[in-house]
């Protein structure tokens, strides 16, 4: 039954790329500098700006050591912080 499900996927993937598609030109592009930058980079990089600054605030109260799965942890809050940007500034 899951190879059945899995043969449907992959029958279905060109029909669903094609429906993505006629999304990738609504991104906003912002001239930072003379260059423009998607927005989705803007957020990126800024989440990963914070998540360091984060990092260097649970170091320094002494709470790192404490985390389990670190990795997880950090992955997991670049990942709130980037789409709460996105969603704080971006979307429409």
């Amino acid at each position: 039954m899951e190879r059945r499900s899995h043969r449907q996927f992959i029958t279905c993937r060109p029909l669903l790329l094609l429906t993505l598609l006629p999304l990738a030109g609504c991104d906003p592009i912002f001239d930072v500098a003379g260059a423009f930058f998607p927005a989705w980079i803007i957020c990126i990089v800024a989440g990963f700006i914070i998540t360091l600054l984060a990092r260097d605030i649970l170091v320094r109260t002494g709470l790192d050591p404490h985390l389990g799965w670190k990795v997880l942890a950090y992955v997991g809050l670049f990942t709130m912080v980037s789409s709460s940007i996105w969603l704080m500034f971006f979307s429409t």
